[in-house]
């Protein structure tokens, strides 16, 4: 059952009573909480006022008695009686401290008034009756910032949703869209019978299945002008010799996003669902976009296959709508993000043949490298290159001579992405630089090089070339490169303890002493670097744990997912910081959208004004889990 915050306060409440409830009414959970539930609240609750400067509790203090509820003011929480690393600074709408309170002992915390504050403080027995009795109260006790994350997620969603009125999201199960029965066959069936049958029921592909339906195969229009085109079939010959065999396929529980996914990475407008291994239903590009709203296959193969770079350029232009589109359906920031760089890297494909269909045929074999947010898969609207090339140097030539053909292929290349709107590297992180087109083994001495002498410069390229992954070509020589580079770092504990310091240079805004975190988000501070001084200490902070622990993905959400599975950050904190960063990544998307709506140059600088209290509140969650994650990372490699 849904309910709803009064929307007006009873006059039978005491003036003090009323202010508090009023206060409360801009954060969760309290919007969501029943009107019995908030009066039980204010009517146990006493208010109580501190100085700049006194102590709020602290472990002296004994068993914990009360849960306190920050109204006004910014309270500094610091894990020992002396200011060090173990600081953050609470707001309006923080509540403390949970845990000491559920296990019915002192605090281990020392919190101190920052600023004159005022606070409520609910006897725990009155808390404990709370959390029982109200389901929003217990939820956000139990879950806090994930159920922040959520909400924010719905006012994206109303924000993006402007004239568009799908019936259904992107995170829609399978299950919705399998109408009608598949149409079949089985492999003995004539290519004219399942012509036949593509006719009769007007559709674009009969799956091939046998007795129990377990799928064996699919027959589309694609295989009919293939097989027609190339003179392979007879009217009379078996279905079965000219199916494609073991189709892609999901289950009924996979969401659209997931089969939008599938279908663009592997080009194809048709993918089967099966429930334990029977076929219950085919589902074309056109049943989960019916109305083309969201055109995420199309767009991709035209991509794919745009025949000129003025083409492609214009076809990136939708991207941005593209993205509205997403977030109005739900989408998450990893998923839009994770999409916008499969566009990328479809840009890049396709620009790579083009170039390379009007270039020597004589050219050494090689293999494009992506590094930074897009060898992450996390790239936004703001984007410029990080690109290289390995490449295998054939008998009878040296490496200079291999550089000198590449070279000129590889500026093309650059140029070309830079004329799509991935604009070149102004720290020449390009495949153009003669310094990052190397032989596979060049790039393995320069990867050696990099960790065994951890110098400034040294330190910055391994945080731009160690998220990395292989693009296009063979990657013979990358697949070997990745867990060299594992066992090297692994070997190296003080190229390890310098990348950890190194990741601990950004200053969050809640560790500036001009910037403390409650103020910095209520006053005038002007703006936030979403890039500098939120997301980066998020990807440098995971990148050093997940090398130091053999993890070669490169996206920092799946370093962090296999961190937590590691048991190297426990499950909370994996979540955690899954969350707040997938926060920060939805701020960033939705800021660079804004400006390409009014035709601004996009940056990274979020204006506060713009923020409501909520966005500000989970701002603020965002950037103590930021700093959490430093904390580990110091804790770690005892900096």
């Amino acid at each position: 059952m849904h309910h709803h915050a009064p929307d007006s306060i009873p006059s039978s409440l005491s003036e003090e009573q009323q202010f508090i409830i009023q206060a409360l009414r801009p954060h969760a959970p309290f919007n969501q909480m029943q009107l019995p539930h908030l009066h039980y609240l204010v009517a146990h609750c006493t208010q109580h006022y501190f100085t700049p400067g006194s102590i709020v509790l602290s472990p002296k203090m004994g068993q914990v008695q009360h849960w306190f509820l920050l109204i006004e003011g910014t309270i500094c929480a610091q894990r020992s009686a002396t200011p060090d690393d173990q600081t953050f600074y609470l707001g309006s709408g923080d509540s403390f401290p949970l845990v000491a309170l559920q296990e019915e002992r002192a605090t281990r915390t020392h919190y101190i008034a920052q600023s004159a504050c005022t606070c409520v403080l609910l006897p725990r027995d009155a808390f404990n009756h709370l959390l029982q009795q109200s389901e929003p109260f217990r939820l956000f006790m139990r879950e806090g910032s994930a159920v922040l994350l959520d909400k924010l997620r719905k006012q994206a969603r109303l924000y993006h949703w402007q004239e568009q009125h799908p019936d259904t999201s992107l995170n829609t199960p399978l299950a919705h869209f399998v109408q009608r029965s598949p149409i079949t066959c089985t492999t003995e069936q004539s290519l004219a019978d399942v012509v036949g049958l593509m006719h009769e029921h007007n559709v674009s592909s009969v799956a091939i299945t046998n007795a129990a339906q377990h799928l064996l195969g699919i027959f589309t229009l694609r295989d009919l002008r293939r097989v027609f085109s190339q003179n392979l079939a007879e009217r009379d010959q078996p279905i079965g010799q000219l199916m494609t065999l073991d189709p892609y396929h999901l289950s009924p529980r996979h969401t659209a996003y997931d089969a939008a996914m599938l279908m663009i990475q592997h080009n194809i407008g048709h993918l089967c669902v099966c429930n334990n291994q029977r076929l219950v239903g085919v589902l074309s590009e056109r049943d989960l976009f019916d109305l083309q709203r969201i055109n995420l296959v199309q767009l991709s193969r035209a991509l794919r296959h745009a025949e000129n770079l003025q083409d492609l350029r214009q076809l990136r232009q939708r991207i941005p709508r593209l993205v509205q589109a997403m977030l109005a359906n739900e989408a998450s920031a990893p998923q839009v993000t994770h999409l916008i760089t499969q566009l990328n890297d479809h840009s890049t494909l396709r620009i790579i043949k083009l170039i390379l269909a009007d270039s020597p045929s004589t050219l050494p074999p090689f293999c494009w490298l992506s590094f930074g947010s897009e060898g992450r898969h996390e790239q936004t609207l703001l984007t410029d290159q990080d690109n290289g090339l390995m490449f295998y140097t054939p008998e009878g030539m040296t490496e200079d001579a291999c550089r000198e053909l590449l070279l000129p292929v590889a500026r093309r290349i650059n140029e070309a992405l830079d004329s799509c709107g991935l604009t070149l590297c102004t720290g020449n992180i390009m495949a153009s630089n003669p310094e990052l087109c190397l032989s596979a083994e060049e790039w393995l001495h320069k990867f050696r090089h990099i960790i065994l002498q951890p110098d400034p410069e040294h330190l910055l390229q391994g945080s731009i070339f160690f998220d990395l992954r292989a693009l296009w070509g063979d990657q013979t020589g990358f697949d070997a490169l990745l867990p060299e580079l594992l066992a090297l770092i692994a070997d190296s504990p003080q190229f390890q303890r310098m990348m950890a310091s190194n990741a601990l240079r950004y200053r969050l805004p809640l560790q500036s002493p001009l910037q403390r975190l409650g103020s910095f988000l209520q006053t005038h501070e002007p703006s936030v670097d979403l890039k500098a001084g939120a997301l980066s200490p998020f990807v440098d902070s995971v990148r050093i744990f997940a090398l130091s622990n053999g993890i070669s993905e490169a996206s920092t959400l799946e370093r962090l997912h296999q961190l937590g599975e590691h048991g190297i950050f426990t499950t909370d904190d994996a979540n955690a910081f899954h969350d707040a960063y997938s926060y920060l990544q939805l701020l960033r998307l939705q800021l660079h959208l804004r400006q390409t709506q009014q035709n601004q140059p996009l940056n990274n600088q979020l204006p506060t004004a713009e923020l409501n209290p909520l966005e500000r509140r989970m701002l603020r969650e965002s950037l103590r889990q930021a700093k959490h994650l430093q904390d580990l990372l110091r804790h770690r490699y005892q900096l």
